[in-house]
This record gives C-alpha cells, sequence and structure tokens, in this order.
C-alpha cells in the first residue's frame, strides 16, 4: 500500500487563529470551511486539482471534503479559519446559490474590506466560544457565523445571491428528519443506497424526502451522493495505489462510464490525468 499523502481531519465546530507553513501533503474533512490570510502577499492554496492565489483583502469559502493543500505563503504567515459542520451550514438561512455553489464543490472568493475588519475584530471572540463547553455560548457563536454568512457576496455572484431569501420557521421534526438523511447518507454513499432507504431511516415519505432535502441543501439526494463518492475517490487515487477500476467500484459507482462522467464534471480532468497533475512523479507513492 501506497503511503498516505492526505491527512483526514475531523474539526465539528472549530475556529482558529494561527502562523501557518506551507506544507507537502494535501488534507480534507468534513467541515465547511471560511479561510482568509491577512497579509502583505498572496497566498497560494490547492483544491484538488486546481490552484488559487488568494489575495490578502480576499475571503474563501468551500466544502472542506475537497483535498486542500496550503503550498506557499508569505513571511507574514497568519492564517484565519472557521470550520463549520455541514449540517449546521445547510441550516443556516443563507442565499441558495450560495449554499447550492458549495454544496457542488466550488471554491466561492470574497473581496470585502469593511467585511474584513469586521470579521479581524470578530475573531477572539469566535475562538473564545468555539473552545465553550456550555452550549448558549456556541449558540451564540452560531448565530454570528450565520450573520457573517449570509453578508458572504462572492466576486461571481450569480442573480439570488444578491436576493437572500426571507427567514424560514424549521419545525424541529423537519431538522431531525434532515439530519437522519443526511446521516445516513454520508455513512454509506459507498453503498448501494437509494431514495427510498434514504426516506425510511429518517422515518419519511420518499417524496417528502425529495423536497425537504433540495429544500435545505439547494441540491438533490443524488447530487450529494455522488459528490461524496467523487470525493472520496479523489482521496484513493492520491493516497494508494490502487487500480482507477477499482476505486470506482470502491467508491460506490456502478459503472466506469458513470465514475469518468462524475468525476471530470467535479474536479474537470479525467482520473488518471487528476493523480498526475497533483503528485506528478509516482516516486511520490514510493
Amino acid at each position: 500500500m501506497a503511503e498516505k499523502h492526505i491527512v483526514d481531519f475531523k474539526f465539528g465546530l472549530f475556529c482558529d487563529v494561527l502562523n501557518a507553513h506551507s506544507y507537502d501533503s494535501l488534507h480534507r474533512h468534513d467541515e465547511i470551511e471560511i479561510l482568509f490570510f491577512p497579509n502583505r502577499n498572496p497566498t497560494t492554496v490547492r483544491f484538488g486539482a486546481q490552484i488559487i492565489e488568494i489575495q490578502p483583502e480576499q475571503t474563501v469559502l468551500f466544502w472542506g471534503a475537497i483535498p486542500h493543500q496550503l503550498m506557499h505563503i508569505g513571511e507574514e504567515n497568519l492564517q484565519y479559519w472557521v470550520a463549520l459542520p455541514p449540517e449546521t451550514f445547510l441550516y443556516f438561512d443563507l442565499s441558495p446559490s450560495i449554499v447550492r455553489d458549495v454544496m457542488n464543490g466550488k471554491i466561492l472568493v470574497e473581496s470585502d474590506q469593511e467585511l474584513r475588519s469586521i470579521d479581524l475584530a470578530s475573531y477572539p471572540v469566535w475562538k473564545r466560544e468555539a473552545s465553550s463547553l456550555q452550549q448558549d455560548v456556541r449558540q451564540t457563536l452560531l448565530m454570528s457565523l450565520e450573520s457573517r454568512l449570509r453578508r458572504f457576496r462572492p466576486m461571481a455572484a450569480s442573480a439570488d445571491s444578491l436576493h437572500p431569501p426571507q427567514p424560514k420557521l424549521l419545525v424541529h421534526k423537519n431538522k431531525n428528519a434532515f439530519k437522519s438523511m443526511y446521516d445516513y447518507i454520508t455513512l454509506n454513499f459507498r453503498n448501494p443506497i437509494d431514495v427510498k432507504s434514504i426516506a425510511k431511516a429518517a422515518g419519511l415519505h420518499p417524496n417528502y424526502a425529495i423536497s425537504l432535502f433540495k429544500e435545505k441543501c439547494g441540491i438533490n439526494i443524488s447530487t450529494l451522493i455522488t459528490m461524496l463518492r467523487v470525493y472520496e475517490a479523489q482521496r484513493l487515487i492520491l493516497t494508494t495505489d490502487q487500480k482507477i477500476v477499482d476505486i470506482a467500484m470502491d467508491t460506490g459507482f456502478n459503472s466506469m462510464s458513470n465514475f469518468y462522467k462524475s468525476f471530470k464534471k467535479v474536479t474537470h480532468k479525467n482520473p488518471s490525468d487528476y493523480r498526475q497533475v497533483v503528485y506528478p512523479s509516482r516516486r511520490n507513492f514510493a
């Protein structure tokens, strides 16, 4: 088996400010991440096979399930970041286009100096509240982060992102049902699963399950399953010497054509090209 080159993390609700350094390996985690580097020079970050130069005034929002890597950071190496559990992010009252884009694996970039000033002032409080064990304190943090993300404006915003929806009152039953569906999918996406089994796990009728999931996630159930399978395939492609066909089967795809089509749609590369782009020398796997 090859040496592991992607590190898997689990953060939950987390906030930190640290002196960051470039590192050789990629890492991934399930949470949604807010990230910025208020340094004098740009910072280079790899997201899968895509390399992005983040300017000092820019804030990035993305799904941490995408393997990512800090490739270059200047001497003023401060990194500010927040990790949000995906089920929490999905239950925030945010612009549908932002939720849909993040859950579809897009890297959203914002540039707003006034909001940056507020973020810098808020971070000490956010960090303190994230480390608290008191539920009411952590709930206050979530309210603050929801407010921040409601103001998030991607540089290439789509029309509905400029007009956030009005708040919707969610009954507790629906919230628990959605979380049950999301948890079931994340635990079973590598296996053959369908809407009927997902709905059953949440005690819902399949038609209602489809409607509830689309309302809260911004994408349908099958899209989320495909995204999770592709992200898992990315991890295996970059951390093992498994054959592509074995990876496709291990991640739940029922055909190679479906695997290739889905993988290229998400990463914009074929699986074999993706492996070579990120680690050109196969000696890295020795």
